[in-house]
């Protein structure tokens, strides 16, 4: 590691890196594949199986749960940009969530999240580099979060910093008179007086280490008991040991722990009179003669007609009392002047009087923690409720949003508020109990309402989410609210026009509504529609991972199942496509067995063209029917092969193959109409269909043999564009074992692919210098597509060739490399001309070369929806090279 020890390649060991113990598990140190398949890294970030990285396994840990790994050493401050942190990480898996760096300022000791990542990020290692700015001394920690399943191991490797930044080896910075404590793995320090508190002021958590806090008299979390506390025999009633919520009044957490499984000592006033008293009784203590004696406690008084809860110290020897501290009321902080009780201007209790908070960078973080204080799940917004009156308690503050008080937030201190006066006095509005935020998925498919754009409701009016970080958990949360069985995808369904209302939002993946995740101010976002969020979300038995099962509707909010009386292919057509398939390869089965519940469909009459089944003749009701009759269908994504006989040459024909779900078929042609095979061998990657060949039969294969019924006009471009598009098991006059599989030739003809999404790219040869007597236009292309490749000839038309992009007019898919070496026999120079253009902005690209190669002189690169009119080579050779990601932010 050299002269820098903050680098680190974890070879040897963690370097400066240390497990932080308040987290749930450890990170592991480790090379080669990890323990779980299908996720996580094989190697290190280098390829080298025999060295070292860290990861987090998830396999035998719970859903959210985070592991925690911390630098020991601290960085001086830096404002200049020229301190950057740059690191590997590997997230593979389907339900990995989320990785995170944090900073953490030594003065103000201030969490701050500077880089977060959620998803599956494919099986590759990924390079990230982070500016760290911060006006004080500060440390950083890396958060992994577990995933719903055992496929979500993330990992990083080979961390370094650039010469920006420089190690802080100064001394404490706290003040000489006050009493230190110093962090023992993590090294920074902290006031003496935060340590054993219940509040994590140290990385390493070594500041409410058990063998530091257990032996200080009267330390009592009451998990395990009321420790040294003593409940009293001179009172009327006691004082109960519980954990989560024993009233409405009542906490629904602790503070330590802060979940409904951490208790908490509390008095139930339901079944008492008023003035009664319970006492909880300390050890006899005694007090320093040079160190003052302090008592630290968490305290929580919520609910109408309250007494008063007080600290009193007890002489043993004078048998006197004094009254340390008291406080009366509903609670130490609350809501005034709002039309409810969950709204109002922000007061709270001290010395002995209410006073109000003000506004100065009051923000939604702040006003979550005045929520979750006084009870409710979340916050709804800031808003003003008019000046109060009193002292002015607090100014600036600045919560991170999991603090159980305001009064644990950093702030400007007590009374400390020269610049703000009550015409600025903060106000909130909190989400009632039971109480969720509205939202809704528009824009998707038509009759599909479990995809589209997330828009929430709030203010009177609907708006979007434009979070960029934007991932599973907050998704899983939005389907989960909208009452599906669960997320399938994060997608983005187009721009919205509404509002933009949140501009980032972060779930644990947990909670039963958006209302409960942390999120930003109402209507402030950095970011814009283009980054506006949607999700597709699970629905049914038959889902978007499961191509078969038994078929059921959503309708007068219940799910029902749907008669087979009347069910034909073309309605299992509509149904596949519907969920998102390309055709039916089974119309209808039986072997998913009966449904239950309301029949909602029967006679279902369709074309094959509809977009949804409620677009076909249908007759709701089950009448006669009975579930024995209930509809089950099998659907696949489909494509299509030439399998070459063994006795050609030529790549134009051979036996059709069709390789679905169920695995590799040998396709009938025997009847199809020439328009059908037209399609077929467009789709095919060739101009036209030549003929069936009566002298040359595909052989039986042993694969199953399947015919398409198919009913084509001739100038689509997939068979999925035809009317009665499936495909059923091949038998009887037309495809008998006996009469055999004829062989499909195609014109010769092939048009290649380039460009993006429904992009239509030109090619077009151009006269440099006239000349009296024409030569034949030839292009000769080479395409080559994720390391396979092929050739053809092209004999242009008016001197003009054309291609297409992958999957056309579809969009094109994710992480597909493509190239085209194009010659042109004539010695003219080459027009690239563009019809339309439009790739993901900044990660897909489309890259012209005024040559043969990659080496040659590039002509430009394009991506998003950037391209020139047209681009004229030199010679009479282009190359053009196409690159899409493994990532969809763009539909």
């Amino acid at each position: 590691q050299g002269d820098y020890p903050a680098r680190c390649d974890f070879q040897d060991d963690l370097c400066n890196w240390i497990q932080v113990n308040t987290d749930d598990f450890d990170w592991l140190r480790h090379k080669g594949s990890t323990s779980t398949p299908n996720t996580g890294p094989n190697s290190d970030h280098s390829g080298n199986t025999d060295h070292y990285y860290m990861y987090m396994e998830a396999t035998g840990n719970t859903i959210y749960d985070s592991t925690k790994l911390a630098l020991a050493q601290q960085f001086k401050s830096t404002t200049d940009g020229s301190c950057k942190i740059r690191f590997f990480y590997h997230m593979y898996g389907t339900d990995v969530d989320e990785l995170k760096l944090k900073m953490l300022t030594m003065t103000s000791h201030r969490e701050t999240e500077i880089f977060k990542q959620d998803g599956n990020e494919g099986d590759a290692w990924h390079l990230e580099k982070i500016t760290l700015n911060s006006s004080e001394s500060f440390q950083l920690f890396f958060v992994a979060v577990v995933g719903r399943n055992q496929f979500a191991d993330i990992a990083i490797d080979d961390i370094s910093f650039t010469t920006g930044c420089q190690l802080d080896n100064s001394s404490c910075a706290l003040p000489e008179d006050t009493p230190q404590f110093t962090c023992l793995n993590s090294g920074e320090c902290i006031s003496e007086e935060h340590t054993c508190d219940y509040h994590h002021n140290c990385i390493d958590g070594t500041d409410e280490a058990h063998d530091l806090c257990d032996s200080r008299p009267g330390q009592c979390d009451f998990q395990d008991g009321f420790c040294s506390w003593k409940q009293s025999c001179h009172d009327d009633f006691d004082w109960k040991r519980i954990k989560g919520q024993n009233s409405v009044a009542g906490p629904y957490r602790d503070h330590s722990l802060r979940n409904s499984l951490g208790f908490y000592a509390y008095i139930d006033a339901s079944a008492q009179q008023t003035n009664e008293v319970a006492e909880l009784r300390s050890l006899t203590l005694s007090t320093s003669p040079t160190e003052l004696c302090k008592i630290r406690f968490y305290y929580y008084m919520y609910g109408t007609n309250f007494g008063t809860l007080k600290v009193i110290v007890k002489d043993k020897y004078s048998n006197g009392t004094m009254e340390k501290w008291a406080i009366s009321g509903e609670n130490a902080i609350r809501l005034v002047g709002g039309s409810s009780a969950h709204e109002g201007r922000v007061e709270v209790w001290y010395d002995g009087q209410w006073g109000t908070v003000c506004d100065d960078d009051f923000g939604t973080s702040d006003a979550r923690v005045i929520c979750l204080e006084l009870g409710y799940p979340n916050e709804d917004g800031t808003e003003s409720f008019g000046p109060g009156s009193g002292p002015i308690w607090l100014s600036h503050l600045s919560c991170l949003g999991n603090e159980a008080s305001v009064f644990e937030c950093h702030n400007d201190g007590l009374f400390n508020h020269l610049d703000c006066d009550h015409s600025e006095d903060a106000g909130v509005r909190c989400v009632a109990s039971g109480q969720s935020y509205q939202i809704r998925l528009s824009g998707g498919r038509e009759n599909v309402p479990f995809e589209g754009r997330v828009e929430i409701y709030h203010n009177g009016e609907w708006g979007t989410i434009c979070d960029p970080t934007f991932g599973n958990s907050e998704a899983a949360v939005v389907c989960n609210q909208l009452g599906y069985d669960g997320l399938h995808e994060v997608k983005h369904f187009g721009p919205g026009v509404d509002p933009i209302l949140i501009g980032s939002i972060d779930c644990c993946g947990h909670e039963s509504s958006l209302a409960e995740c942390e999120h930003s101010n109402w209507g402030v976002h950095t970011c814009s529609h283009s980054q506006d969020v949607g999700v597709i979300c699970k629905y049914g038995p038959l889902d978007y991972d499961d191509y078969q099962g038994r078929l059921q509707i959503y309708h007068d909010h219940e799910w029902g199942t749907i008669c087979s009386l009347g069910w034909t292919t073309n309605s299992a057509t509509v149904a596949c496509k519907q969920l998102g398939f390309s055709v039916a390869i089974v119309d209808i089965t039986d072997e998913f067995g009966e449904g239950n519940g309301p029949i909602h469909l029967s006679q279902v009459q369709c074309s094959g063209t509809e977009s949804s089944l409620s677009a076909c003749n249908v007759q709701w009701g089950g009448n006669s029917c009975d579930h024995s009759n209930d509809v089950g269908i099998k659907c696949a994504n489909s494509q299509l092969t030439l399998s070459l006989l063994t006795d050609t040459t030529h790549n134009n024909e051979g036996c059709l193959h069709l390789q679905d779900n169920e695995g590799e078929k040998q396709v009938c042609l025997n009847g199809g109409t020439p328009e059908t095979l037209t399609v077929i061998c467009r789709e095919l990657g060739f101009s036209a269909f030549h003929s069936l060949n009566s002298t040359k039969k595909c052989s039986p294969s042993g694969l199953s043999r399947v015919m398409s019924l198919a009913n084509c006009v001739g100038d689509e471009l997939q068979l999925t564009s035809c009317s009665s598009y499936a495909w059923i098991s091949a038998k009887g006059l037309f495809c008998s074992d006996t009469n055999g599989d004829r062989e499909l030739v195609c014109t010769a003809e092939m048009t290649t692919s380039v460009s993006s999404l429904s992009t239509q790219s030109l090619i077009k040869s151009t006269d440099l210098t006239p000349t009296s007597n024409p030569v034949e236009c030839i292009f000769n292309i080479i395409t080559t597509c994720n390391n396979v490749q092929h050739s053809a000839t092209y004999s242009c038309t008016d001197r003009i060739a054309k291609i297409w992009s992958p999957n056309h007019p579809k969009i094109y898919e994710t992480d597909r490399e493509c190239s085209w070496k194009v010659q042109s026999t004539t010695q003219d120079a080459i027009t690239i001309q563009f019809e339309a253009f439009m790739t993901e902005p900044n990660y897909d690209y489309l890259y012209i070369y005024d040559g043969n190669s990659v080496q040659s002189k590039s002509l430009g690169e394009y991506s998003g929806s950037r391209f020139p009119q047209s681009v004229t080579t030199s010679t009479n050779q282009v190359y053009i090279k196409f690159d899409s990601n493994h990532v969809t932010t763009l539909s």
